[in-house]
């Protein structure tokens, strides 16, 4: 299952880098305004990772990375419902690829800690490198497939980004061994 919550969630990731201009620039935004999409998705990764970095220690992987998974999700449902048009600034459509970044790049990179948690220490390098490379078709479909989601149209672009993200919700629910809440934490209540 983390093999396969890591597919999922690179799959999303380079879907992502790879295409979000393309896709913005096919619906008739300029050069500028479909990069500044890639950033705003890239800014909000940052404080995604680190927020749920700080909500893992707490709490324990199972619930951050399950929410940050449906929140992946209904982020880009979300952007499917915002108008897209080559005039003005797009301030909603950039506050959703922000949210959206910053979901699917906190449970993209704390897969990485579980992937860790559930390998034993003797075999710890060699199972989270199988499940980062297992993970590494995501991208290889990401390349084959852009173009098509793109010329499918941005609705249809868009489900898969959520669809993907449900898959990444499905691999985590099915791990039974989560980091677990932090004792610290346990002990100061």
């Amino acid at each position: 299952c983390i093999w396969a919550a890591f597919l999922f969630s690179l799959l999303t990731v380079y879907t992502v880098f790879s295409w979000l201009p393309a896709m913005l620039a096919s619906q008739g935004l300029d050069l500028v305004a479909a990069s500044n999409g890639l950033t705003c998705y890239n800014l909000g990764g940052v404080v995604g990772v680190l927020l749920c970095g700080g909500l893992i220690a707490r709490f324990g992987s199972r619930v951050p990375m399950l929410i940050a998974c449906l929140g992946g999700a209904a982020s880009v449902w979300i952007l499917s419902l915002t108008p897209v048009g080559s005039q003005g600034d797009h301030p909603a459509l950039f506050v959703g690829f922000t949210a959206h970044g910053f979901f699917v790049n906190a449970v993209q990179t704390s897969a990485f800690a579980l992937a860790a948690h559930l390998y034993p220490a003797k075999v710890r390098a060699t199972g989270v490198a199988f499940a980062y490379t297992f993970g590494r078709i995501g991208p290889l479909v990401s390349a084959f497939t852009g173009a098509m989601l793109i010329q499918a149209g941005r609705t249809t672009y868009l489900d898969s980004l959520a669809l993907s993200m449900l898959a990444t919700f499905v691999a985590l629910a099915l791990i039974r061994n989560h980091i677990p809440q932090s004792s610290r934490f346990l002990n100061s209540l």
